[in-house]
């Protein structure tokens, strides 16, 4: 990009002002500490200490509990997320003492609610990805005076190639940590146990697809749901090392409406070296002669995967008996895999993330040849919606394509997620000024159809209207429909029903 192009994004023109207020008249009572307090209320008399960990008004305060009554544990992250420091607190006198640093150059802290405290009180477990991967550690610290010196890494618990994806529960009586995880395939989560001495790892079942669930306080029973790529979500009650009870079902979509499991694939990514996990899910009657187009379903960003093995979408499975392939494949950015590869995306949305889904689609038009690569599609909502419209801007290989509530410019959105990926903006002008899609509105290829909810809170409205403003500048046509007061989901059966025939008619109208 031309650097005498690229905006710089003054602080004055991002803060919203009304033209006929003069706030200069008004007196500024400067705060002699503004940075984020944490708040101690004494159950008997409500009064309130407030605690001063930093003094930096730019950090935040994630989380916080207590390591024993009298005794707060607080998290204190920096506005770059790259650096947290765990602090314990006097809940009486508000003293604190830094106990453990923990950093992430050139990435970020993935914030979580992994930290337990043992009920010995002189030990708990923390969460990093300092290996390479999510992994989880063993701390101790003196119990008689948690304030006297800094926290002592005992061992690592868990470790591999592999991401511990949550601690469910620890049983201190016999010292088993249970914990989700991806182990062995990114694209499955599973329940495992292991002692606090990183001995005795164990599958608690091994069925393929998703298990989610909830521990009881002692660790000695749990419930778990479970689904599969062609088992709809089951429910059962079970005891840790004993039998599993089931106690509900969801409707049989599988039998009722003859949902089928995808193809699961795998791809190289554009550097020609990290593996892509993808998923093709074909007609169910393809055509004897001719070729069958394609529509990507994309989400791409750094908070959700869309290659799990579990149930197949009725949409994709709608689409496909229209005589359409559905694929996704998720690119470097996504979650689920190791630092590397979800840091590939650093200080850029867009790029890294457009050529590994080009470069997955050539080796799926190579591996299946009935498929149209002149009849190319793609769709996605959020961050797919956001994909969407760089794919249509930055390739001319989409035929057509659909953004639901997409971001369309980094700077309108959420700061603590956008910080995340591409830091501040006042250090990164040029990355926030690339991921602007509209500046780029002018090289839209292929048939557009835009949605948004008036109403949206998490993706805010602006994100279209600057974007239909662009492509009206650059006099390029697109279809447009806005949702009346609703928000991100554009929930609701009329809202929704009547968006995806929009989105199904654009697709037949464009592809076949």
């Amino acid at each position: 990009m031309d650097e005498t192009k690229v905006p710089t994004y003054p602080i004055s023109n991002l803060i919203p002002t009304h033209p006929t207020v003069d706030y200069e008249k008004y007196p500024k009572v400067a705060d002699p500490n503004p940075a984020v307090k944490l708040g101690v209320v004494d159950a008997d008399k409500g009064k309130v200490r407030w605690i001063s960990l930093t003094n930096n008004d730019e950090d935040y305060i994630p989380r916080f509990g207590w390591v024993r009554d009298g005794v707060i544990w607080v998290e204190v992250l920096n506005r770059d997320q790259d650096k947290m420091d765990l602090y314990f607190v006097d809940a009486k006198s508000g003293k604190p003492a830094k106990v453990l640093t923990e950093t992430s150059p050139n990435a970020w802290i993935n914030v979580n609610d992994d930290i337990r405290v043992l009920k010995s009180g002189d030990r708990f477990l923390w969460s990093s990805w300092r290996d390479g991967h999510t992994h989880l550690y063993l701390y101790s610290f003196d119990k008689q005076n948690p304030f006297a010196a800094e926290a002592k890494l005992e061992h690592q618990i868990t470790q591999g190639d592999y991401d511990v994806t949550g601690v469910e529960a620890l049983d201190d009586a016999t010292g088993t940590l249970f914990f989700s995880s991806n182990k062995d395939d990114p694209r499955q989560r599973h329940f495992f146990s292991i002692k606090l001495d990183g001995s005795g790892l164990q599958e608690l079942a091994s069925d393929e697809g998703m298990y989610f669930g909830k521990f009881s306080d002692d660790a000695k029973h749990y419930q778990q749901t479970f689904m599969g790529p062609t088992t709809v979500p089951k429910m059962s009650v079970c005891s840790v090392g004993g039998v599993c009870f089931p106690v509900w079902q969801a409707r049989d979509e599988v039998a009722e409406y003859g949902l089928r499991a995808p193809k699961f694939l795998e791809f190289k990514a554009a550097d020609g070296v990290t593996t892509l996990y993808g998923r093709l899910l074909l007609p169910p009657n393809p055509p004897a002669t001719g070729q069958i187009p394609l529509i990507v379903n994309i989400y791409g960003g750094p908070a959700a995967q869309t290659v799990l093995k579990e149930l197949t979408s009725p949409f994709d499975e709608i689409l496909a008996r229209q005589g359409f392939a559905i694929f996704s494949v998720d690119n470097r950015g996504t979650p689920g895999r190791d630092r590397k590869f979800q840091t590939a995306i650093r200080h850029e949305f867009g790029a890294i993330e457009l050529s590994d889904q080009l470069a997955a689609l050539d080796q799926l038009f190579a591996q299946y040849p009935q498929l149209d690569k002149n009849r190319l599609g793609i769709w996605g909502w959020s961050n797919g919606g956001s994909m969407t419209l760089y794919s249509m801007t930055h390739s001319d290989r989409f035929r057509a394509g659909v953004a639901v509530a997409p971001v369309t410019n980094q700077v309108n959105y959420d700061s603590i997620y956008t910080e995340r990926y591409m830091g501040q903006l006042k250090d990164d002008p040029k990355g926030y000024a690339q991921s602007d899609v509209s500046t780029d509105a002018g090289n839209l290829h292929g048939s557009l159809f835009l949605a948004h909810g008036t109403g949206d809170d998490n993706v805010h409205f602006q994100n279209s209207m600057q974007m239909i403003n662009a492509l009206i500048k650059a006099g390029k046509p697109f279809e447009l429909m806005i949702y009346p007061n609703k928000t991100h989901s554009i929930s609701g059966s009329d809202a929704r029903d009547h968006l995806f025939h929009m989105i199904d008619d654009h697709f037949v109208k464009e592809l076949k």
